[in-house]
C-alpha cells in the first residue's frame, strides 16, 4: 500500500474536480457497491471498461492520471459518488480484481469518510490524495456524514 498526497498538479486536479462536481457529467445509479449486495447504492461514471473507452471524459480525466502512474494498461476506470445518508455506513469488504494488477483511488474531496483496508487502517479522504494497493486487497468504502457527496476515482491498471 502506498499513499501519495498532492498527487496531481493543483490546476489539473481542480479542473478534474470541477468537471466531476458539475452537471456536465452523467452519473448512473448502481444498487450495490459489491457483489454480496448487502450494502447501499451509489452513483458511478464509467470512463473505461471491458477494453472500451466509455466516456468522452476519458482523455481529459483518466489519461493524465495513467500517465503519472506510468500505467502500461488499464482494466477499468470509473468515478464513484456516494450521497450522504445522514448516518454512518460502509460497503462490504471486497477486492477490485481477482487477478494481479493495481488499484489506484484518487480522492476528489475532503470528507470524514475513507477506504478501510481489512485488518490495517482507514485511509481518510483528502483532496488530491492517491491510494495505491494490490487489486486483490480486501477493502471497503466508509461513507461520509459531513458532506453531501463523496467522490473518488478508481482505476485498475498494470
Amino acid at each position: 500500500m502506498k499513499i501519495i498526497n498532492n498527487f496531481l498538479p493543483l490546476d489539473l486536479f481542480k479542473a478534474i474536480q470541477t468537471t466531476l462536481q458539475s452537471s456536465d457529467i452523467a452519473w448512473f445509479f448502481k444498487p450495490h457497491q459489491t457483489a454480496a449486495k448487502m450494502d447501499h447504492g451509489f452513483f458511478c461514471h464509467t470512463f473505461f471498461y471491458d477494453n472500451k473507452m466509455m466516456s468522452i471524459f476519458y482523455e481529459s480525466i483518466i489519461v493524465p492520471i495513467l500517465d503519472k502512474l506510468k500505467a502500461k494498461a488499464v482494466f477499468e476506470a470509473r468515478a464513484n459518488m456516494i450521497i450522504n445518508m445522514n448516518k454512518p455506513n460502509m460497503s462490504d469488504y471486497h477486492v477490485d480484481k481477482d487477478f494481479e494488477c493495481k488499484t489506484a483511488i484518487l480522492y476528489m474531496n475532503n470528507t470524514n469518510a475513507g477506504t478501510e483496508i481489512k485488518g490495517k487502517t482507514i485511509v481518510h479522504d483528502m483532496e488530491n490524495k492517491l491510494l495505491i494497493m494490490e487489486s486483490n486487497t480486501l477493502h471497503r468504502s466508509v461513507w461520509q456524514t459531513n458532506k453531501d457527496r463523496r467522490i473518488i476515482i478508481n482505476i485498475n491498471y498494470i
